[in-house]
């Protein structure tokens, strides 16, 4: 009897140790997760691009960043009281309900138009993706103000029409005169002398309209370096590495400057060894991260925890967000 109440208080012992061990370990989990929200909040928040977060199912406003109150004029509290249809104009918003419902995972809209607070147009080039938002399906929206670019675009057209409009009215009137200069040969000397000035014209046309282009061209890429700059300068503030990766080569595109706090190796010692990847990745853990890579080459994206050997020895423990984009030209 005394054996077997030994055994009995042995295995007590046994069963709070598991609980304790496996309360401690479900704490390192959640201020895991919670660490992973504070930095995807701060990316959110921070990018100088308006976005914002909605559900597909209401259309509704879940989140906006700061960019898109300063861009809108809605106050957060506003834009959480109205759905995304309130900030289209009315006649687009029968395509805005096809477009959600035969929406992608990760979806290029390409470029539509948007209502500010006061009523003023804007035309935003818009990229979305399914995320989890507060343990529900969500979608977040990336809208790249390009309405500079279209009022170009329409200029360039107006351009366009007016130039072929006075071509085909200049046309009408030469065929015109052509017909009555075939009985006079004078009447056909100012008919050429006339048309050499159209000629003239049209030419001074063209490199006005060529003048246009290549100054529309400028602007485009100034305003294409300074965005690449803007997050360049928020990208080297982060203390989180983000990195793009080639495929199928396997090639570095993109490695911010947090590698080297991370693995404790330098950006040169990276490019010198393309398999540092693998070759730092705890043994225990390499099956567990090829899975989840796998797993993003199916379904576009993949969450996991592994753990790393650094440079110096020390273990750390790392958190991955993978997304497979493809480029429209492969």
């Amino acid at each position: 009897i005394r054996d077997l109440v030994r055994s009995r208080g042995l295995g007590d012992v046994y069963k709070r140790q598991a609980q304790k061990a496996q309360e401690e370990e479900n704490n390192r989990i959640k201020n895991l997760l919670q660490e992973a929200g504070q930095n995807y909040s701060y990316l959110f928040e921070h990018n100088p691009n308006p976005m914002w977060i909605y559900d597909p199912a209401t259309l509704q406003f879940l989140d906006v960043n700061h960019a898109a109150i300063q861009g809108y004029g809605y106050s957060r509290e506003e834009f959480l009281r109205m759905t995304i249809k309130d900030i289209r104009p009315k006649e687009d918003i029968p395509a805005l309900k096809k477009e959600v419902t035969t929406t992608k995972s990760l979806n290029h809209s390409g470029i539509w138009r948007h209502l500010e607070k006061d009523g003023k147009i804007r035309y935003v080039n818009i990229t979305s993706h399914d995320i989890p938002y507060k343990e529900t399906k969500a979608r977040l929206v990336l809208a790249l103000d390009v309405t500079d670019n279209v009022k170009y675009q329409h200029q360039i057209f107006s351009l366009n029409q007016n130039l072929e409009q006075k071509i085909e009215e200049r046309t009408r009137e030469l065929h015109q005169k052509t017909l009555d200069l075939e009985t006079a040969n004078e009447e056909m000397t100012a008919l050429n002398e006339e048309l050499q000035a159209t000629n003239e014209e049209y030419q001074t046309a063209n490199e006005q309209l060529l003048a246009a282009n290549e100054k529309i061209q400028e602007q485009a890429e100034i305003i294409q370096q300074q965005s690449e700059e803007k997050i360049n300068r928020i990208l080297h503030t982060l203390h989180d590495m983000v990195w793009s990766v080639e495929l199928p080569a396997n090639e570095i595109a993109y490695l911010s400057p947090a590698v080297e706090t991370i693995y404790g190796i330098s950006m040169k010692e990276v490019f010198d060894s393309p398999t540092f990847w693998s070759d730092m990745i705890y043994p225990d853990d390499k099956s567990l991260k090829e899975r989840k890579l796998a797993q993003a080459f199916l379904e576009g994206y993949a969450e996991y925890t592994y753990r790393i050997v650094r440079a110096d020895g020390a273990v750390r423990w790392l958190y991955d967000r993978v997304t497979i984009t493809h480029d429209k030209d492969k």
